[in-house]
């Protein structure tokens, strides 16, 4: 009796960190690294803020500071990119007008953004 008062503990215990860590291997494997510059008429967007939405699921915000932003845990997929910035267009901010798609694939990448009027 003694014995499984203390082996059954450590068994869930001993799964319950193998489940985790595959999860969390998983979520890992399928996500990407996206880093890059954001640019308005030709000059660097000073602030702001880089949302990646993805089909399903919360978007991913990045801070834009002198043009430059790192997202990290993007999903892998189609992504819709909205851009909150002083002097750019509403339209880059709102999900619905935004004209700015992405294919994410598993890793780190570079996607430079040139926003227009």
């Amino acid at each position: 009796m003694f014995a499984i008062r203390f082996f059954l503990p450590t068994v869930f215990v001993g799964l319950a960190i193998v489940l985790t860590a595959g999860f969390a291997a998983k979520a890992e494997e399928e996500t990407a690294s996206i880093q890059g510059k954001i640019v308005f008429d030709g000059k660097p967007v000073p602030k702001g803020k880089v949302s990646f939405h993805p089909g399903k699921g919360k978007p991913i915000e990045a801070t834009i500071k002198d043009g430059a932003y790192s997202a990290e845990n993007v999903p892998v997929g189609e992504v819709t990119i909205t851009v909150v910035a002083k002097g750019v267009p509403a339209k880059y901010g709102d999900l619905k007008t935004t004209p700015l798609k992405y294919d994410a694939k598993k890793g780190s990448q570079e996607l430079d953004l040139e926003l227009t009027k």
